[in-house]
């Protein structure tokens, strides 16, 4: 065997150990968080079933509009401490994909319209642009859906503040061993120093992120064989590329294909 087979053999020989190693330590954090998780959910819900009679009784009884709005904040705070823990399971303890063909376009536009207020509220415009010669995806749609949410949102709040047009793009591309799925945004981009680190669970470069979003999307895109990575795009802001295997690549046998919508871009 010539020596350059050796060495790649070896790097990924290392690279799938590296994976089964992560994967072992994922799950076992897996089998503490849903103890966890389910031990804060329970206070969680009672706070939150107390706080909604309270706000139902103070209703009734005239309450000072000021005291209402408190009450609602905090069952609005509660909500976000459920959402946290729910977000944090999702990352643990990922269920099975349901691997299916999925057009990208419908996929790509689909995310855009379940966004429209949210961007619209933002002020920013949004692109769908699929390249000629897009193949289906063979994906988990709702997890895929997922990581482009969570992309878009991340892209979103990266433009807060920002002076200028407000621009997002949502692409599809095909290669002749991948498909690639990119969100690109006009805003300051992420730092050189930052695109090691971004995807690393609890990592968060805004003031009160949570660093989860981006964690749950590596975690889906790699559990489909995948990868994430971010770059600088053509309008200087940050550019993230999803890279997902053909399933002739991967070794994936296609399902019978169906018929998808067709959509403009």
């Amino acid at each position: 065997t010539p020596p350059e087979d050796i060495c790649v053999l070896f790097i990924e020989d290392l690279r799938q150990l590296r994976s089964r190693q992560r994967q072992e330590k994922l799950a076992a954090m897996g089998r503490m968080s849903a103890g966890i998780a389910h031990e804060i959910r329970n206070p969680l819900n009672a706070l939150n079933l107390n706080f909604q009679l309270l706000e139902e009784e103070l209703a009734e009884r005239g309450v000072v509009p000021a005291r209402g709005r408190l009450l609602a904040l905090t069952r609005s705070e509660i909500a976000r401490l459920d959402r946290l823990v729910g977000d944090f399971l999702a990352y643990a303890r990922p269920g099975a994909l349901e691997r299916g063909e999925v057009d990208a376009a419908s996929l790509l536009a689909d995310v855009r319209e379940l966004l429209s207020a949210e961007l619209a509220a933002a002020g920013v415009a949004a692109t769908v642009e699929v390249a000629p010669g897009m193949r289906p995806l063979f994906a988990d749609r709702e997890r895929l859906r997922q990581v482009l949410l969570n992309l878009v949102r991340n892209a979103v709040q990266a433009m807060e503040g920002t002076s200028g047009p407000r621009r997002l793009w949502l692409r599809a591309a095909q290669t002749a061993r991948e498909s690639r799925l990119e969100v690109e945004d006009s805003g300051p981009g992420v730092a050189e120093a930052d695109r090691e680190r971004i995807f690393e669970l609890f990592f968060s470069g805004r003031k009160g992120g949570s660093g989860l979003g981006l964690a749950i999307a590596r975690r889906i895109v790699e559990a489909h064989g995948g990868g994430i990575e971010v770059g600088t795009g053509e309008a200087g802001g940050a550019r993230f590329t999803v890279s997902l295997p053909s399933p002739t690549v991967a070794g994936e046998r296609r399902p019978a294909p169906h018929q998808a919508g067709n959509v403009a871009s």
